[in-house]
């Protein structure tokens, strides 16, 4: 064996070794080793995705940077163990692959005694598993790093030259009878035009693997760590940036240093109490996304992160939302038992109600909360007509009336909150005992009253019979359209519970008088200083037989306390008064506003609906309804905590809230959320910091809700007291080939307009391949077409021994399955070319087969190469985001993307008629 050979085997030996390592390592391996030369003595550093708890606290300089190996690798020496999110980590991350260059310390002199360190040497580190031991491992230590990649480089160039090595001399050995001239002449023609040829394609190969080994980079760039730091528990921010920026990965590594133990490393004012709940799992986060296919793709890369991706910390809203409204008690399993009924049809299709602007969403918030503040005061419109002077305590009706009669000019929702908080402690513990001397002193009333009708047997017997003629009709007159009437909530009845509702269908006879007998003294002592009241059928013919029985002083003795406990509602505090009042609330508004004064934020097929059936009754409730019931009741709950963190407040829904809140939040594809979703998440997050993380491209919006510009939720943030929303952007996509991102950029400029902000890393290459476009027949003669076009891709990758991961994409569901059919018929496929149906977006299969994805759930999916297949289909079906699917299916490929249309092509894909190539991808 020579020695090219040798290396080669230790090569394949060592990217054998790696693959591996890299399925089986541990939850936090350390992945470099970094040599820093400080004050004339070297310190090594192993620089870990998280530190481990276990691991002992080691000082050095003036602080503590992380633990002590308790094993090591290959007699390389004790380290001190970083985390990569410890301010010293960051520094590591960013400098520690430079040799002889000066890494800034954190902390500088007065804790290291130097301002910076030299890097003087860097290892690479392989992760393996020795036992329980995650930090031991094997090196490959080089004066330059060597990686993965450059490695496999290395075994190729060295395979090719062994093999043309071993064809020449074959060639040579057949052709040994020829004239030396002759035969020197064809070899070196020979020669130089293998040469070429092998030269071309190395280039190609090499391009291939450089493109593959700078998407796949291990640590964050410059733009990404920076971002990464951003207002460390400091108000909420935006990542944005186009496809393959790294968004996720950088959402996921800033929710990583802020949920770290080195987290008071950067923020050294926490206290014990506030790192415990930042570490704890149970409370450190909770990330969003929207749809389970992303939510899959996003636990695989947190489970590489060493984050937890349970469903309690990584969810889709629309679960979140369903589990969050039974919780509230607002959806219940007993539909009979719940405010609402979920609108199963609505839900299904995720029917709109509300259409707000983009400019219109401060004044959609201002009309929600002055509609708020009128259905509270118009719950306690009744207390207005109390005559105050015939009330127990003149001054205390008079503050309450002047208190309620504010409500609806209150600035804001905290001092709507104020307002019944202030009342609260001023007049409850008085109105509550008023209220207990007035029920004792009806009961004493009724009581003789009813002794009374009993002793006159005749009498009794006359009112007996006077009820019977009423039972089975209604206990209550038609009077609901008299504005004059004070209905049972005006009142506050369901406060006095002391009076008992009248049955006129009651079996005892004795129980029915006696509650009519309360009711009657009830109602002629409240007209001795209330306006408006009325009398209901069976309590006027309870009266015209009992009236001559009636103590009347008795009764004018009742009338003070029964009037002051008319306003034990109104002082029951801001938990009842306002939090408790969203249910009741929407129903309200969507009977007298939606035809009126929130016409104009109704989606227009509502608006027609609404139309020809008048006002929304009931309580069938649809997705973006519940949606902005859940927003107003965690806007509500969440400044009752800030305004009385302490306070007394409602147990069921404050207890809720306080479980629901996480430390950090984090929403990954926020584009395709609408605002009130985007704040009912952020309001989620505990108060004190309001750490919450959007990440997102609006060019990749896919759903008719979502967001259509940042600012937009910026207003919504803002009217809700979560602002200011600071944005940052990343520039540089990893993911595609520059010729791709090109056409990625023309196709957003002329979405929206502008130039695009995203550039590529990349050089220009001629070894980029063409965007590819075929107008195909038939669906036969797609497939055939796309097949012929995957052997071309595969075929480049033989000499790496890898297989490219190839997605299609088609128009709907049962594409599917239909073009999968089609693929088995193509001559051009041959049997070891593997095609998986992924119906509803599920990645199936193993391994690197081609998959067949409904266009709809292409959010978060990364292909080598690409297919739409029927463009103009898709283009049909989805009118309104046609160029979005398109951006974001285009930004799915790394290399390879290729369109079939049957037809011609639609309007969609003029702005790409100059890239696309009617050919092939042949060498």
């Amino acid at each position: 064996m020579n020695i090219e050979q040798q290396q080669i085997g230790e090569g394949r030996a060592i990217l054998a070794r790696r693959k591996e390592e890299v399925k089986a390592h541990s939850a936090f391996p350390a992945f470099s080793r970094v040599v820093l030369e400080l004050a004339g003595e070297e310190h090594v550093f192993w620089l870990v995705e998280k530190v481990a708890d276990s691991l002992d606290v080691y000082p050095i300089g003036g602080g503590t940077v992380g633990g002590v190996l308790r094993k090591v690798a290959l007699d390389e020496g004790e380290g001190i163990v970083v985390s990569k999110h410890a301010p010293l980590g960051l520094r590591l991350d960013q400098y520690g692959d430079r040799l002889g260059v000066q890494v800034p310390l954190p902390g500088g002199e007065r804790e290291w005694g130097a301002a910076t360190a030299t890097v003087i040497r860097y290892t690479h580190y392989v992760p393996e598993r020795h036992g329980d031991d995650a930090l031991n491992g094997s090196m490959y230590v080089s004066s330059d790093p060597l990686n993965f990649e450059s490695l496999r480089a290395l075994v190729v160039e060295l395979e090719e030259l062994i093999r043309v090595d071993d064809t020449l001399r074959r060639e040579v050995d057949v052709r040994q009878e020829i004239g030396l001239g002759e035969i020197r002449a064809q070899m070196e023609a020979q020669e130089e035009r293998r040469q070429a040829f092998r030269e071309a394609k190395r280039a190609r190969i090499r391009h291939v693997i450089s493109n593959a080994a700078l998407r796949n980079q291990p640590k964050l760039d410059s733009e990404q760590l920076r971002v990464k730091q951003l207002r460390i528990l400091d108000g909420q921010i935006i990542i944005h940036g186009g496809p393959g920026t790294g968004k996720t990965t950088t959402l996921l590594d800033r929710i990583g240093l802020l949920t770290d133990q080195t987290i008071r490393e950067h923020v050294p004012s926490l206290s014990p109490d506030a790192l415990r709940r930042l570490v704890d799992l149970a409370t450190a986060y909770r990330l969003f996304t929207p749809n389970e296919l992303h939510e899959h793709y996003l636990k695989e890369a947190m489970n590489a992160k060493g984050l937890l991706a349970d469903r309690s910390r990584l969810t889709t809203w629309a679960v979140y939302r369903d589990q969050l409204a039974r919780k509230m008690g607002l959806l219940k399993a007993d539909p009979k038992k719940s405010r609402f009924v979920k609108d199963r049809a609505a839900f299904r299709s995720d029917s709109r109600t509300l259409d707000v602007g983009e400019k219109q969403w401060s004044a959609f918030i201002e009309a929600i909360y002055e509609t708020f503040a009128e259905f509270v005061s118009w719950r306690h419109r009744g207390v207005l007509g109390i005559d105050a002077t015939s009330a127990h305590d003149p001054a205390l009706i008079r503050s309450v009336q002047h208190l309620l009669t504010n409500v609806r000019a209150a600035a804001d929702l905290v001092e709507l909150l104020r307002m019944f908080q202030s009342l609260h402690a001023r007049a409850h513990e008085q109105v509550t005992e008023a209220s207990r001397e007035a029920r004792e002193a009806l009961k004493d009333v009724a009581a003789r009253l009813h002794a009374r009708i009993l002793d006159d047997t005749a009498g009794h017997d006359e009112l007996v019979a006077a009820l019977a003629e009423l039972r089975g009709g209604s206990t209550r007159d038609a009077q609901d359209g008299d504005p004059e009437a004070i209905g049972d909530e005006s009142l506050g009845r369901r406060a006095t519970e002391w009076e008992e509702p009248v049955d006129a269908q009651a079996d005892d006879e004795f129980a029915l008088i006696n509650r009519l007998v309360h009711s009657v003294l009830r109602k002629l002592a409240l007209r001795r200083g209330l306006t408006g009241v009325r009398m209901t059928k069976l309590e006027r013919a309870t009266f015209d037989h009992v009236h001559e029985w009636i103590d009347h002083e008795a009764v004018k003795s009742l009338a003070p306390k029964l009037l002051t406990s008319l306003v034990r509602p109104c002082s029951a505090g801001p938990d009842s008064n306002v939090v408790n009042q969203v249910g009741p609330f929407f129903l309200w508004l969507r009977r007298t506003h939606f035809t009126g004064r929130l016409k104009q934020f109704l989606h227009p097929d509502e608006q027609d609906r609404l139309a020809e059936s008048g006002a929304q009754r009931g309580k069938r409730i649809g997705p973006d309804e519940l949606d902005l019931v859940l927003f107003l009741q965690l806007w509500l709950l969440r400044l009752r905590r800030v305004l009385s963190p302490n306070g007394n407040a409602t147990p069921a829904a404050s207890q809720v809230f306080e479980d629901e809140i996480r430390e950090v939040v984090a929403v990954d594809e926020a584009t395709d959320f609408s605002s009130i979703q985007l704040a009912c998440m952020a309001m989620t997050a505990n108060p004190e910091y309001n750490c919450v993380t959007f990440s997102g491209d609006l060019m990749q919006r896919m759903t008719d809700c979502g967001l259509r510009s940042w600012d937009e939720y910026g207003s919504v943030a803002n009217e809700v007291g979560m602002g200011p929303v600071h944005q940052d952007g990343l520039r540089i996509s990893y993911r595609q080939s520059r010729r791709l991102l090109s056409v990625t950029n023309r196709l957003y400029q002329v979405s929206t307009g502008l130039e695009a902000p995203i550039k590529s890393p990349y050089q220009r290459s001629e070894f980029d391949p063409h965007l590819l476009f075929h107008d195909a027949t038939d669906l036969q003669d797609c497939a055939d077409w796309m097949a012929a076009r995957i052997l071309e891709i595969r075929a480049s990758y033989d000499d790496q021994g890898e297989v490219p991961t190839i997605a299609v994409l088609v128009p709907d569901e049962g594409a599917v399955h239909g073009l999968a059919r089609a693929f088995e018929e193509s001559p051009y496929l041959p049997g070891n070319v593997e095609i998986d149906p992924c119906p509803d977006g599920r990645v199936l299969g193993a391994g690197a087969s081609v998959r067949i994805f409904n266009v709809e759930h292409i959010k978060g999916l990364e292909f080598e190469a690409a297919f739409f297949h029927d463009m103009g289909k898709i283009a049909t079906r989805f009118p309104k985001l046609a160029d979005k699917l398109l951006y974001v299916g285009l930004s799915r490929a790394s290399l390879y993307l290729g369109i079939t249309v049957i037809g011609g092509m639609p309007d969609v894909l003029a702005p790409l008629a100059n890239d696309l190539v009617d050919g092939d991808w042949s060498t």
